[in-house]
């Protein structure tokens, strides 16, 4: 906006100096003020210029910076921690999870960690219709977590193949064909528990699998 007002200005004064005398003293005098006045105004109008350009050259690259940001937004390091947190903890899952390799009860419980050996005691015909045929799909040494063992493997799977209450004393049974040792160096040391139904005695409660250690209450 100052630019139209400075040229007006600048224009004023140059059509002052065309009409005068440039041969009277007093007007020499005059035209020397004057041209003096026309250079700082010419200085003055080229300084607002350029801070007028630097503020439109501010705004246009403050605002491809923002769209910069925003459009790698999930790859900031900051805003990326929760994602790379979960990614690890997968990452470390799968580790143990190939780690847990082992024939027998002696050998997996020695590799420590997140490894636990899954067992199936069989003489149980509703396991076998129910849940796994030959139980090499939920045996063996492995990284699950005994709690999810027992409640979506065993009962879950038990449960939608026999079309039977949570709650059958038929599925119970089955449950507890499936037992778990889990830490220590060996056998001897090891946690040892099986699968079980816990049903909360709380109206509208379920029924759920679990982990029970051996001679507990």
């Amino acid at each position: 906006w100052l630019k139209p007002i400075c040229l007006k200005r600048i224009c004023r004064i140059q059509h002052i100096f065309s009409d005068m005398d440039t041969t009277n003293a007093e007007t020499q005098h005059f035209f020397a003020s004057e041209e003096g006045t026309l250079a700082k105004t010419e200085k003055a109008c080229n300084w607002h210029q350029a801070a007028r350009l630097l503020v439109l050259a501010t705004v246009i690259v403050g605002a491809i910076w923002v769209a910069a940001v925003e459009s790698v937004r999930g790859s900031l390091p900051w805003q990326a921690v929760t994602t790379r947190a979960k990614t690890s903890l997968k990452d470390q899952q799968q580790l143990v999870g190939a780690m847990c390799v082992a024939d027998t009860e002696e050998g997996c419980l020695k590799l420590g960690g997140g490894c636990s050996w899954f067992s199936y005691t069989g003489d149980c015909p509703n396991c076998e219709k129910w849940v796994s045929q030959d139980g090499g799909d939920v045996t063996g040494c492995r990284n699950w977590d005994p709690f999810d063992y027992c409640e979506h493997q065993i009962l879950r799977s038990a449960a939608e193949a026999s079309k039977k209450d949570r709650g059958d004393p038929d599925l119970a049974d089955v449950l507890q064909h499936y037992h778990i040792a889990k830490g220590g160096i060996s056998k001897e040391y090891a946690k040892k528990m099986f699968c079980n139904v816990w049903c909360d005695a709380m109206e509208g409660s379920g029924c759920f699998g679990q982990p029970k250690a051996y001679n507990s209450l």
